[in-house]
């Protein structure tokens, strides 16, 4: 409210004064003509976005951009950014960026000598064709508006440019089209996102114009925890059946097509020299098919490094193996191809796959086939009974793990001519697993001596795991941060690892630490569960529009053991709980035997897709352990 108030002060001073306009000035930009509607939650205003796309025939597409959004405010100035990239297929011309005050009135351009130029991947020659220019029209003085403008001309294409409306929150917007002619050969589809709108179509001269127009959009407050982002802001996909990508045509008219297309771009680049071809033979030499592999791709990490370059960047053909070789780094699709390169020479196959990586994968919509449901490249050791999945861009994963950044999901890869959709490595509840012992050794002050035994695998290794590779310094620092335990003094850290395909760590951490619980005349406060606090949920009045998708099941058990000191007894304690909902378990106990204390608790989380009028029950289920969790034990001296 305080935000619109300041804003109608500023229409009311220009309203009246008056105002001479030079030929640059846009009076249309002024803050004046933005519906007021539209200043709700919004830092900023996207007041024209007009995205042209041109298909002409031999696959080559123009794409012209004009792009112009008003700046309420500092939290939003990286929207006056734009990063344009570009390669020896894609050429960029006609770059403009102008800034203008409040009232529309030009105030500066930014130059060319202004936009960076350099390559999308810093420091790698290999990489120097794929470019990126990069110009920021900050001004500072608050509201401005930023009008950027560019024509992009593409030599063929995998994926066509994407209209997205709305590209993050608390931004609105009044005007935005795309117009899309398409004077190819190739009919035109388009799969929308989140917009009701329907494009207007009109025959045109060999060919045919498709127009979709949205105004008056309100920002996005916030977008919708657990749920892939991307999916939740307007937009339009657009694909053809055909298309020419570096002089390699392919067809997306359906899936094992698309992934058959990148398994051809593969061919022929897995060639090795000679003398590494003996290395391995010697180093696999006596081994099983499995055993071979396992050496194999631990060779490979040790002599290899990773060079982060997202799928499309690049391209989507491997360099060749002889040149990761030679050059002693790749991206992901190098390593990949030069592990699958590596397994060839001594008889092991493999098959190079494309997966999503990270956090919130795309879901994967009816009739869009396309590239964009994919960004990284994985390895598949392909058997009947025991399927091995290798990630190859870490140095650090066991032979056969992929973690969260890769398990639980799809992957698309070729076999014996065949495209197809495959799961990696699922990982359970019963994989990802940890189990903790904390003794707790509490004096009449309310300081302790505190011991932490735990025993991790699956995902909840990879924590200890990184720690492990810190210095004392960093792991000190981070340990530190993580700790739950109130006043910690951490006297010794150990940790082992054992680097199996469902790879598990053994921690031990040895604490000293002051006002665990409070003394008040002859009782004692205290809150059993030392270590493993749920974090406090907000509960929102907002309407949930999505289903909701938990990913990463997992299972916590812990056993924290007080040592009281002697003649003490419960006066009251918190009752016993047991949940079990679709989405989790949760479960404790608390017990008294002569002195000692045992608090026991476990939390299921489960993994699932569950529609949004199930999302309130969730939140309730997780404030019920955040309040469970953090509830006291109250005991006072025995009478004698």
């Amino acid at each position: 409210m305080k935000h619109i108030k300041s804003l109608t002060l500023l229409w009311l001073m220009f309203l009246a004064g008056s105002f001479t306009l030079s030929a640059k000035d846009k009076p249309e930009y002024s803050i004046i003509n933005i519906p007021g509607e539209l200043l709700k939650e919004a830092d900023a205003v996207i007041r024209q976005n007009q995205l042209s796309i041109f298909i002409q025939p031999d696959f080559r597409v123009k794409e012209i951009s004009k792009e112009v959004i008003t700046i309420f405010n500092a939290q939003k100035d990286d929207a006056s950014e734009k990063v344009i990239h570009y390669d020896k297929y894609i050429s960029i011309k006609n770059i403009s960026c102008n800034i203008y005050d409040a009232s529309g009135n030009f105030v500066k351009s930014v130059k060319n000598k202004d936009i960076n130029d350099y390559s999308a991947v810093s420091g790698v020659s290999l990489y120097e064709d794929n470019r990126v220019k990069h110009l920021k029209a900050e001004y500072g003085r608050y509201p401005y508006t930023v009008e950027i403008q560019y024509e992009r001309l593409h030599k063929g294409y995998l994926e066509l440019p994407r209209w997205i409306v709305q590209n993050d929150t608390r931004i609105a917007v009044q005007n935005s089209s795309l117009i899309v002619e398409n004077t190819g050969d190739q009919e035109l589809k388009y799969i929308t996102t989140n917009l009701k709108t329907t494009p207007k179509t009109e025959d045109i001269s060999d060919g045919k114009r498709y127009t979709w127009k949205v105004e008056n959009i309100p920002a996005i407050e916030r977008l919708e925890p657990y749920y892939p982002a991307i999916e939740q802001v307007p937009g339009v996909g657009l694909q053809t059946d055909k298309f020419n990508y570096l002089g390699f045509e392919g067809s997306k008219a359906s899936w094992p097509e698309l992934i058959q297309w990148e398994h051809d771009l593969q061919i022929g680049r897995q060639e090795l020299p000679e003398n590494l071809k003996a290395k391995i033979k010697e180093l696999t030499d006596g081994l099983s098919p499995l055993e071979k592999a396992k050496t194999v791709y631990e060779w490979m990490q040790k002599n290899t490094r990773y060079v982060s370059v997202q799928l499309g960047i690049g391209g989507f053909q491997a360099m060749l193996a002889q040149d990761v070789y030679s050059k002693g780094y790749g991206d992901c699709k190098a390593l990949t191809n030069y592990t699958k390169a590596l397994l060839d020479v001594v008889g092991v196959k493999s098959v190079y796959a494309s997966v999503y990586g990270g956090d919130s994968p795309p879901i994967i919509r009816k009739g869009e086939i396309s590239q964009r449901y994919t960004n990284h490249v994985i390895l598949c050791i392909p058997n009947e009974k025991d399927t091995v999945w290798l990630e190859c861009t870490s140095q650090t994963n066991p032979f056969g793990y992929l973690g969260d950044f890769t398990g639980n999901r799809t992957a698309m890869f070729c076999e014996d001519g065949k495209g197809r959709i495959v799961n990696t490595t699922s990982y359970s509840e019963k994989d990802n697993r940890r189990v903790r012992t904390t003794t707790v050794k509490l004096s009449e002050d309310g300081n302790a001596e505190i011991e932490i035994t735990s025993k991790s695998q699956g995902i909840l290794y990879e924590f200890p795991d990184a720690i492990s590779r810190k210095s004392e310094d960093e792991r000190r620092k981070i340990l530190y941060k993580a700790l739950e335990v109130p006043n910690p003094n951490i006297e010794s850290y150990k940790v082992k690892i054992f680097p199996n395909r469902l790879p598990s760590s053994l921690e031990n951490i040895k604490i000293n630490a002051r006002r665990v619980a409070t003394k008040t005349g002859n009782r004692i406060f205290l809150r059993p569960n030392i270590v493993n606090r749920y974090p406090k949920i907000t509960s929102s009045k907002h309407q949930r529009k999505y289903d909701f998708i938990l990913r990463n099941p997992k299972q916590e058990i812990d056993s924290v053991i007080w040592t009281i000191p002697e003649g003490m007894e419960i006066e009251t304690q918190p009752k016993d709980v047991k949940i079990d909902t679709p989405y989790g378990k949760y479960e404790t106990a608390i017990k008294l035997e002569g002195n000692k204390l045992t608090y026991t608790r476990i939390y299921l989380r489960k993994a699932g897709k569950f529609p949004p009028e199930e999302y309130q029950k969730f939140i309730e289920f997780r404030q019920t352990m955040y309040k469970n969790d953090k509830k006291r034990v109250v005991m006072k001296k025995r009478s004698t």
